[in-house]
C-alpha cells in the first residue's frame, strides 16, 4: 500500500468514506448491544421488585403472626385487652384547677 501522501484526493475521499461507514456500522452494532443489555437489566429489575414485594408480604405475615410490628408501621397484635379509660367527665381535675 502506498503512503497517504502519495494518494490522490479522490482516493483519500474514498478511504475516508469507507472508514466513516465502518465506524458507523460499529457504532450501530454497539448501540444495539447496549440497548439489549439495558433491556435485560430492566427485566431483571422488574423481576427483583416483584420478588421483593412477595417476600415483604410473606415477612409481614410472619411478623404479624409473631405479634411484632411489620414494615408497614403497623402495631403488633396485643396479647391482653386494654383497660377501659375513664372518660373526661368522670376524672377529677388536678388540684390547681379546683383552687380557682
Amino acid at each position: 500500500m502506498r503512503g497517504l501522501d502519495t494518494l490522490s484526493l479522490e482516493e483519500l475521499q474514498l478511504l475516508t468514506e469507507r472508514k466513516r461507514k465502518q465506524i458507523h456500522l460499529e457504532a450501530t452494532e454497539k448501540k444495539s448491544q447496549l440497548e439489549t443489555e439495558i433491556s435485560g437489566i430492566d427485566t431483571a429489575i422488574q423481576e427483583l421488585i416483584a420478588k421483593k414485594m412477595a417476600l415483604t408480604e410473606e415477612l409481614n405475615a410472619v411478623m404479624k403472626s409473631l405479634g411484632l410490628p411489620t414494615s408497614k408501621g403497623e402495631r403488633p397484635a396485643r396479647r391482653e385487652p386494654r383497660k377501659p379509660k375513664k372518660s373526661a367527665e368522670t376524672q377529677t381535675p388536678p388540684a390547681s384547677e379546683t383552687q380557682g
